[in-house]
């Protein structure tokens, strides 16, 4: 692309955006993701991650650019924008709304970006230039979707990237310039040569210890059931409609939880960081689920507590290795001992943690420990 504009960006340099980027980026329903925290109550524990959304974005669109320019050695603005939009629908705090769109809403993020972009004028800028029905095979993640969407993608490549950088942690630093370079698309999967695995192996590798040591850190999961306890206190006290989820940014709602009677109490902890404290804490797969948890705690008499329980959501689809002639040898999964005991130990990790008020958690701790 030539001409343009530049957008300064501290980890990719300069991302290039042309005049209908530009015009898509500037509307209101873009704009509001420089008002939603990229990993939510993580800030908590590391001060430094205020990103928002909106960088995380522009980062994913640009990669994006590049790894189609090394695949097929043009752009493809479609897919570029799919990838600018493609967390459009994330709710306050991104991944900590996610399990409130599902409980009061029954959607996803997904489905809400899906419906904003389908319902107002990014619809019609995208048509004046493009086929629509294309743009939203690759929002879906379809056909050349992927080079955002895989499991070495430009989504995954940028917020690991960002997030390690914004958290001042080293784990989720990866080559991400080697990666750019390297990867290819070979039948509608992400494709990596097999003198280049360790690459893949790594990105993955960074993966794993960022949701160990950063999104699950047992603070940040504190918080995010504390969040959820305050929205839930809101909506069904009707002072807050769940619908307010889907146009409401951080500070909107914080603001609404902290007025509401209902969670008034509950949320001004959260916000001024007056955390519940862990009574409880494993990475043992438990059978109990957080209801009987909650109603043993309540038969009790407790009344102020939360349970969460997290997992490492998987890898997702999986991608070939091929040789230099572009031959396939196989799946990452199987072509790699690394991939494959890092996919088996997300898939046998499960995280409870109990917290509540620093004087009931002995009290707590018995009553849980019994139940388990």
């Amino acid at each position: 692309m030539s001409g343009g504009f530049r957008i300064r960006d501290p980890l990719l340099g300069d991302i290039k955006a042309n005049g209908l980027e530009l015009s898509i980026i500037e509307t209101p329903e873009v704009q509001r993701l420089r008002r939603i925290s990229q990993i939510g109550f993580s800030s908590m524990v590391y001060p430094g991650a205020t990103h928002t959304r909106f960088t995380h974005s522009l980062g994913t669109m640009g990669i994006t650019k590049e790894m189609h320019r090394n695949i097929y050695g043009t752009d493809k603005e479609e897919l570029a924008l799919a990838a600018l939009l493609h967390d459009l629908g994330h709710a306050p705090f991104s991944h900590a709304s996610d399990p409130l769109l599902l409980k009061y809403l029954h959607t996803t993020h997904e489905r809400i970006g899906e419906e904003k972009i389908k319902s107002g004028v990014i619809k019609d800028l995208i048509s004046s230039e493009h086929s629509f029905s294309t743009f939203m095979r690759y929002f879906e993640g379809k056909d050349k979707g992927i080079i955002f969407s895989g499991t070495l993608g430009a989504d995954r490549i940028d917020y690991l990237s960002r997030d390690a950088y914004y958290t001042g942690v080293n784990y989720g630093v990866i080559d991400q310039h080697r990666l750019k370079y390297k990867l290819r698309l070979v039948k509608g999967k992400l494709a990596v040569n097999d003198y280049d695995v360790n690459v893949a192996e790594s990105m993955l590798i960074a993966r794993y210890l960022m949701f160990t040591v950063v999104y699950m850190h047992h603070t940040a999961l504190i918080a995010d059931a504390m969040y959820e306890k305050a929205v839930s206190y809101a909506i069904e006290s009707g002072e807050i409609d769940p619908r307010e989820l889907m146009e409401s940014d951080d500070g909107e709602l914080s603001l609404k939880l902290q007025n509401s009677k209902a969670s008034s109490p509950f949320s001004k902890k959260l916000f001024s960081r007056h955390l519940y404290k862990r009574a409880l804490y494993t990475e043992s797969k438990v059978s109990a689920t957080e209801k009987e948890i909650s109603d043993a705690l309540e038969r009790a008499g407790e009344e102020e507590f939360v349970v969460k329980k997290a997992k490492i959501k998987p890898s997702g689809d999986d991608m070939y290795v091929i040789d230099k002639s572009g031959e396939i040898l196989g799946l990452l999964s199987e072509f790699s001992p690394i991939v494959k005991s890092i996919n088996d130990v997300i898939e046998n990790k499960e995280t409870l943690i109990v917290a509540c008020e620093r004087d009931r958690v002995e009290k707590v701790k018995r009553i849980v420990d019994k139940l388990l």
